[in-house]
């Protein structure tokens, strides 16, 4: 005798039961095993868009980004009103360096739910990674005027505020960010300001304040040394470079600089193993290793700066 299917009634129970079981493994980390629920329950409703959702967030969790996205697509194809799907499916799209499609999906999400911070704060994101630093901006800002908590907002409008040479905005913030969180990013923020201001003292007591509770931050260290180049202690600002290769040995920007901090010394021979070795670490940055070295009017910008960020 064939076996029958299950009743429409009794998947729907089946469904209700492993969704439940699902989020509990979720809640106790257990991803995989949640996923495997959440697989259960796509199989058993493939017409519910919110079990497609649940299924592409636990494969999204377990790095499966490709198989995260069907599933997101999924949903939308049954139901373009499912915010989250849109919303994942950007984080998806940005984590496989598809900011452009990722920015159709955050607009998405943000046409159905205009006050969505997050979804403003991910857009930001998306387009900084495309290099459109003015819309981006103002991404931020939608962000934090709905939550004027979100710190990673704040600190993501100062980077756009600088890298806009918008160093008085800049400071600004990161003065006001300062007094009400206090929060370490905005004392890196008020020094890459107080640098493109060519305030270079106060600059280099903002970054040995940074420095003072995170000694080992390249970054800062790095602006550090740009700092001191600023302010012509080229000797100094070699140590430094030399501080953060030596934990760091690739960082393009920091071998750019030693190797010109090097020619301006002198010592052509060390200043030409520098080059060489930014130009190994980085190929498709050729031009602007070869090109440029420590700019005391350009603050640096994360990874580095070397006169091109």
């Amino acid at each position: 005798m064939p076996v029958q299917p299950p009743s429409n009634e009794t998947a729907a129970a089946e469904a209700k039961a492993l969704n439940a079981r699902g989020n509990e493994f979720l809640a106790q980390g257990k991803v995989a095993e949640a996923t495997a629920c959440y697989r259960q329950v796509a199989e058993l409703t493939p017409g519910n868009g919110l079990a497609h959702i649940n299924l592409g967030y636990g494969l999204m969790e377990m790095g499966d980004l490709q198989s995260a996205g069907d599933s997101f697509r999924h949903a939308i194809a049954l139901d373009a009103g499912l915010l989250d799907a849109h919303f994942l499916l950007g984080q998806v799209q940005f984590k496989q360096h598809l900011p452009d499609e990722a920015v159709k999906s955050f607009k998405a999400a943000l046409a159905l739910k205009p006050d969505f911070d997050f979804a403003w704060f991910e857009l930001g994101r998306a387009h900084e990674s495309m290099g459109n630093p003015s819309a981006a901006l103002e991404d931020y800002r939608s962000a934090l005027a709905l939550a004027p908590s979100m710190v990673e907002a704040a600190i993501g409008q100062g980077r756009m505020l600088l890298e806009l040479a918008r160093w008085l905005d800049g400071l600004d913030l990161a003065e006001r960010m300062l007094s009400n969180t206090g929060h370490p990013a905005f004392m890196t923020l008020k020094a890459r300001a107080l640098h493109g201001l060519q305030r270079y003292d106060e600059a280099l007591t903002a970054i040995d304040k940074v420095l003072a509770q995170n000694p080992q931050d390249s970054q800062a260290k790095h602006g550090k040394a740009n700092i001191l180049v600023a302010l012509k202690r080229n000797e100094e600002a070699l140590n430094i470079y030399l501080e953060v290769l030596a934990h760091e040995p690739e960082f393009v920007e920091a071998l750019s600089n030693a190797a010109t901090i090097c020619d301006s010394l002198g010592r052509h021979d060390e200043a030409l193993a520098f080059h060489e070795r930014a130009l190994a670490a980085r190929p498709a940055r050729r031009a602007c290793t070869a090109q440029y070295g420590p700019d005391p009017g350009r603050p640096w910008a994360a990874p580095g700066m070397c006169g091109c960020l």
